[in-house]
């Protein structure tokens, strides 16, 4: 898989260099599930600007595959059984270097690990492939950024319940930011902590040690989670 995917970035890395844009890079999860030798589900390709969404219509167009648009503004192009999603901005858009602002926008340093589209070679500005080796959650800039939305917290606790040890600075900022996602859509909310519950059921435990279960959406899994760990003496 990984050499099929290889290719289509060298032929997306082509399109750009066609088209006079910015050299693209994969970044995000795909990458960090690669490096765990999991396959990733989608694949965000960035030029550290808007100029990712022209090179996804001159992909789309020069491949002759569908294109789609989120609202949130990215585009997604399906190609070779594959999704391969551009994104438009970064949150440090004023960065004079768009390329390390792209590697700032990341909520954790795991996630800011980049491979270069025409080359294949690995950029890590973070220490992100260190961090993954060693298990360790690491917010890429500071917890102020990290946590500035409702969604990263939230994935923090998936992060930790899949193994990883956050730093006293990150583990802090989750616990102070978890509230957030209380500014989440409730279904939104509910399937992912219902996800984050069912594979990693300790995590219960390790929210109620801390005070935050109150946070979390009362769904009905977890209400009888939390039942059953009553009953067994375990909260």
């Amino acid at each position: 898989m990984i050499e099929k995917v290889a290719e289509i970035l060298k032929e997306i890395a082509e399109v750009a260099e066609e088209n006079n844009l910015p050299e693209p890079y994969l970044v995000g999860g795909a990458v960090r599930d690669m490096l765990l030798d999991k396959t990733p589900s989608d694949f965000d390709i960035t030029c550290g600007g808007p100029e990712a969404l022209i090179l996804a219509d001159k992909f789309a167009m020069k491949k002759r595959v569908s294109i789609y648009m989120y609202r949130s503004g990215a585009k997604r192009v399906r190609y070779k059984g594959m999704d391969f999603d551009f994104s438009p901005h970064a949150v440090f858009s004023d960065h004079t270097n768009s390329f390390i602002a792209e590697c700032m926008s990341r909520d954790y340093t795991i996630n800011s690990i980049m491979i270069r589209c025409s080359d294949g070679e690995f950029v890590d500005l973070f220490g992100g492939v260190d961090d993954l080796e060693n298990k360790v959650l690491r917010c890429t800039y500071s917890p102020e950024v990290t946590f500035s939305g409702p969604a990263n917290a939230l994935r923090g606790l998936k992060f930790i319940g899949s193994g990883f040890e956050p730093t006293e600075e990150t583990e802090k900022g989750i616990c102070e930011n978890l509230h957030k996602i209380k500014d989440l859509p409730y279904g939104q909310s509910s399937r992912v902590t219902n996800n984050v519950f069912k594979r990693y059921p300790q995590m219960i435990q390790w929210l109620a040690e801390r005070d935050l279960l109150k946070h979390m959406p009362e769904t009905k899994y977890l209400i009888l989670q939390l039942a059953k760990n009553k009953l067994l003496g375990e909260i």
